[in-house]
């Protein structure tokens, strides 16, 4: 998808967001934002993305939605590899590991297991 596609996407997530606010359903808000994190994460736009992914977790943790905390810390371990902050990313990807080995969910342990890999290889200074 090109950017100004992305830039769409990312307009309409926050009109979502907008009308989300004004109800009372706190998991389409918090994936409302998780979205909205996503795609600034894939804009490049890195502080955004990192703002947003916690505000999401927080609202999920709110509401003890253990899969999208899980899948925040995921998003947050990849951002801070991005941002060079290893020893950040890997705690939180070792948290997600934790969230997702107690929900027994094997596709999204080995998925984590790859980047905390590439996470660990940076932090020994191995090629990722």
């Amino acid at each position: 998808m090109d950017e100004g596609r992305w830039h769409d996407a990312l307009r309409l997530f926050e009109q979502s967001l907008a009308v989300r606010r004004q109800g009372d359903d706190l998991n389409a808000r918090a994936d409302t934002i998780y979205q909205i994190a996503r795609t600034h994460h894939l804009l490049g736009n890195l502080d955004k993305a990192r703002i947003h992914y916690r505000d999401a977790m927080r609202l999920y943790q709110r509401i003890k939605n253990t899969q999208g905390i899980a899948a925040s810390k995921t998003a947050l371990g990849r951002l801070m590899i991005q941002l060079g902050f290893v020893d950040d990313a890997l705690r939180e990807l070792e948290a997600a590991n934790e969230i997702y080995h107690q929900m027994s969910d094997e596709r999204r342990i080995a998925e984590v297991k790859q980047v905390l890999e590439v996470a660990h290889h940076i932090k020994e200074g191995l090629p990722a």
